[in-house]
């Protein structure tokens, strides 16, 4: 009986959850329709991509939900570098941070770490679950992340992500029960705080497929501490030798022009793709042919530019006849593609670049084909 009603309130929460953003998707495009002034469709478009954004996310953590209690969710373990994982949620959260008036801070070991053996993915979800958490229900103070790594034998390592925060904070009688799938601290109370409660729920349950947990510590009025502890991760092998960090942006190969008969498609390096479902390669296929339309309509002239990706840390150069230009460019290919709309900025890539028109190369298709060798 109980299970049964709070599976009620979690569809309740869904119910409102979906029909919220429904309603501005709907709204806004009808608005749309009529509005010929362009600061305003952009404005009305924002919205309607920030209510996707929220549909999507709520979608994903069902089916995560689904797939996790049927047991067809498997570990995807790959080489991750912590540093470079660590500092794509530094560039990803401090702007929320800052624009509620929070100090956001990302502390890490002073000595190098190696390179672990880790799913990145799930590892993300966690972090940004607890992450976005912290900020959310922050409403003044300082919302603090820390990572330590602990040697154990047989060079394996206890790793805790630790995130603090001077927020609301959560009752003791809470504290066990928010891990439950169907569990929102402030659900009834009112609905400053929109959400489901199904995050903490999948993190918990992530967590334990690789082994690890997440504990809470909190005080009403005072602030929140969350850890998660993954106690037995091992290192890569080629990384034995702990690799010296370092916040420069290595030298990147140029991307070739557009594909074509005589240019096949640019082979990635295998460390930078990514197992991908058709679906997702459709998507990001359909987004990336839109993005390219409105770049050369916008540019009209094509050169040799072109835009060069370092995936895994997280940062983007230009280079047109050797000489090297820094954009505002952030892409990562574990992001979502809703995400990756957001930090494409058109607008302000041009602008920087004025007049070097810029060629962006598709990488969807080459990393299937990769996918499908491999």
């Amino acid at each position: 009986e109980s299970a049964n009603q709070l599976k009620s309130k979690f569809l309740s929460n869904v119910g409102h959850e979906l029909r919220t953003p429904m309603n501005a998707i709907l709204g806004f495009s009808e608005l749309l329709k009529g509005v010929t002034r362009e600061h305003i469709q952009q404005e009305y478009i924002r919205e309607i991509q920030d209510s996707g954004k929220g549909l999507l996310t709520l979608i994903n953590d069902i089916l995560d939900l689904s797939q996790m209690e049927s047991g067809a969710m498997e570990l995807k373990l790959k080489p991750v570098n912590l540093k470079s994982f660590m500092d794509q949620f530094d560039h990803f959260y401090r702007a929320q941070a800052t624009e509620k008036g929070l100090f956001f801070e990302i502390i890490l070991p002073e000595n190098p770490m190696p390179v672990f053996w880790l799913d990145e993915t799930r590892l993300r979800q966690i972090v940004m679950n607890l992450v976005g958490n912290a900020i959310k229900f922050t409403p003044s103070g300082s919302v603090r992340v820390a990572l330590q790594i602990a040697e154990q034998p047989d060079k394996h390592f206890r790793l805790t992500f630790e995130i603090s925060d001077t927020g609301i904070g959560i009752h003791r009688e809470k504290l066990d029960a928010i891990f439950g799938a169907f569990v929102q601290e402030n659900g009834d109370a009112n609905r400053e705080f929109e959400g489901t409660g199904l995050g903490l729920a999948l993190a918990q349950k992530f967590a334990g497929l690789m082994n690890g947990s997440i504990s809470v510590e909190s005080e009403p009025g005072f602030g929140s501490t969350f850890r998660l502890v993954l106690p037995d991760v091992s290192v890569e092998e080629s990384s034995a030798q702990p690799v010296a960090l370092s916040d420069e942006i290595p030298d990147l190969d140029l991307v070739p022009d557009l594909q074509t008969a005589e240019n096949p498609p640019h082979q990635l390096p295998e460390s930078l793709a990514e197992t991908r479902s058709e679906k997702e390669f459709s998507e990001l296929n359909k987004l990336l042919e839109i993005m390219q339309s409105r770049m050369m309509e916008d540019w009209k002239e094509v050169s040799d530019t072109c835009i060069t990706m370092d995936i895994q840390r997280f940062g983007a150069e230009v280079k047109s006849y050797g000489e090297q230009y820094s954009v505002p460019l952030l892409f990562n290919w574990g992001m979502q593609v809703e995400q990756f709309a957001e930090s494409f900025r058109i607008d302000e890539l041009n602008k920087k670049l004025e007049k070097y028109p810029v060629i962006l190369k598709m990488f969807a298709e080459s990393l299937k084909k990769d996918n499908n060798q491999g």
